[in-house]
């Protein structure tokens, strides 16, 4: 009897040993909390990843080909996605219209200057405005003196001398008269006419002065408008 009371303290006491043993081979009981949470981040675990092993390596790669399409080299950003009214992406290279030369209005072209008057023979001088586009001046160039002047003329130079002393240039004002270009003005353009003013040289004789000369108060001539003359004179 006693051996029977025996045997049956031992089996109640292996049976009770396997059920409260730990870390069986398949068992049910939940892994402890955290422990299949990337980089142990604390929270709910992630969606898509459970206990098993297997599992587990089956998410990663199935994250792998988002992880591919979302990624952007070096921190590039992703194309533009605007579109314009029509539904077409905005151009790379859209250029811009060119456009024409704003002028002076007619009422607002300023006078000559004091000084710019004295260069007219007797301080006297026209306002002129083109009503045309058939009117052509003449304006001899060169050294400190540059192709878009005010000062030019309606008579085309025929030799460095008789421009010089035609339109009393200066040898100190730098104009080494090496060029003459040639613009032929639009309609609408306000400039001022008269002759121009003798100039004394540092002894007699002066330069005689008294050929045509046009004077612009504004920069309202445009490059488009010149042809240079080749050879000047």
């Amino acid at each position: 009897m006693r051996r029977l009371l025996l045997f049956a303290a031992l089996i109640a006491a292996t049976g009770l040993f396997r059920r409260t043993s730990p870390g069986g081979g398949g068992g049910s009981a939940e892994p402890p909390t955290g422990s299949n949470r990337p980089h142990g981040s604390g929270g709910a675990p992630v969606a898509g990843i459970t206990s098993g092993t297997g599992s587990t390596l089956k998410a990663i790669e199935a994250a792998k080909p988002r992880l591919a399409i979302t990624a952007q080299p070096h921190g590039t950003p992703p194309a533009s996605t605007h579109t314009d009214s029509g539904g077409n992406p905005p151009s790379d290279t859209a250029s811009t219209p060119s456009e024409a030369p704003t002028l002076t209005p007619r009422d607002q072209v300023p006078e000559p200057e004091p000084g710019q008057a004295q260069n007219f023979s007797n301080g006297e001088y026209t306002r002129v405005t083109t009503t045309d586009n058939n009117t052509v001046l003449y304006r001899v160039w060169g050294g400190d003196a540059g192709e878009l002047g005010g000062y030019w003329t309606r008579t085309k130079p025929t030799s460095a001398d008789q421009a010089r002393s035609d339109l009393a240039l200066l040898p100190n004002w730098g104009n080494t008269i090496e060029h003459v270009s040639m613009a032929r003005l639009p309609e609408g353009i306000t400039f001022f006419e008269g002759q121009a003013a003798p100039q004394p040289l540092n002894g007699p004789p002066q330069l005689a002065g008294e050929g045509n000369q046009v004077l612009f108060t504004t920069r309202d001539i445009q490059p488009d408008w010149l042809t240079e003359l080749d050879p000047p004179f």
